[in-house]
């Protein structure tokens, strides 16, 4: 497990993450930036952050929580080619109490780390085999961080393959995801179930995309999106117009807004069945 770096998260920088073959695929502008600006070349990392290896993980806190502290779990998870100690910047400024885990990719790829390999072009039939594999091996690592006197079930969220990571640990783990919150992401059919398990959980998932992206197609996000609703979850699907591959400001504001309330919604529940359950 990667050390604890404690304290709110102030500097609200964010940063793109490389996707496919090696290279960059974008980058994310500072928050109040147009949608549509150029990617820009951001400064230095806090001094907070450290270089993560892989296989490991950050661990931070937001809104005035401390370590020991029982709060909601937000798992966020980076994409092809970037690392843990960059995409942690995407949330600072989170002003919900929370305990965040960026956690960092199994495989070195470019410059920064990876859950799968993606060779090439990606399509929704050739993502599902590696997915899979990664999703196993994240839920495993969620397992012991959510064993640590966590509130509720965990969160997950994340941009690209941290996007298609969440989908997919929502589906292959019902029961112990709360919510998932994709960015830019899909989910291939192969990995859906015919019809949605009686007696299972539902996560609840937000869904954002980039209407122009053309490394994760926005047509297969919103596919992804679809099929879940049809098999009864509860799915909120956005989009926006003319974004590529990228978070943008926009998204990221959006982001944050889903997420407060997916973090308000898991407290409020633990404090309802603490009641319900009160002598």
């Amino acid at each position: 497990m990667g050390a604890v770096l404690t304290g709110t998260l102030l500097l609200a920088l964010v940063i793109g993450p490389a996707c496919v073959s090696g290279r960059s695929c974008g980058a994310i502008p500072t928050p109040g930036a147009s949608t549509q600006s150029s990617p820009r070349q951001l400064p230095a990392l806090a001094p907070a952050a450290r270089v993560v290896e892989a296989g490991t993980a950050l661990h931070e806190y937001s809104g005035g929580a401390r370590p020991g502290d029982a709060v909601p779990l937000v798992v966020a998870i980076h994409g092809l080619g970037d690392r843990p100690e960059s995409f942690r910047r995407l949330f600072q400024g989170f002003p919900g109490r929370a305990h965040f885990v960026f956690p960092a990719g199994d495989m070195a790829w470019g410059d920064g780390l990876g859950w799968w390999p993606i060779p090439g072009e990606i399509k929704e039939d050739n993502m599902a085999p590696g997915l899979d594999a990664a999703a196993a091996r994240l839920a495993a690592r969620i397992r012991l961080w959510a064993s640590s006197g966590i509130v509720g079930k965990p969160i997950v969220t994340g941009f690209s393959q941290g996007g298609m990571l969440s989908f997919a640990l929502a589906v292959k783990f019902p029961n112990e995801i709360g919510e998932a919150l994709p960015a830019g992401g899909l989910l291939p059919p192969s990995m859906l179930p015919a019809s949605w398990p009686a007696g299972t959980a539902r996560p609840r998932i937000v869904a954002l995309h980039g209407g122009a992206d053309d490394v994760v197609p926005h047509a297969f996000g919103k596919t992804s999106a679809d099929n879940l609703r049809a098999l009864g979850l509860d799915v909120e699907w956005r989009s926006y117009a003319g974004l590529t591959h990228w978070i943008s400001a926009d998204v990221r504001k959006d982001l944050f807004a889903a997420l407060s309330a997916s973090v308000g919604r898991t407290a409020a529940l633990e404090r309802w069945a603490a009641m319900e359950w009160a002598p």
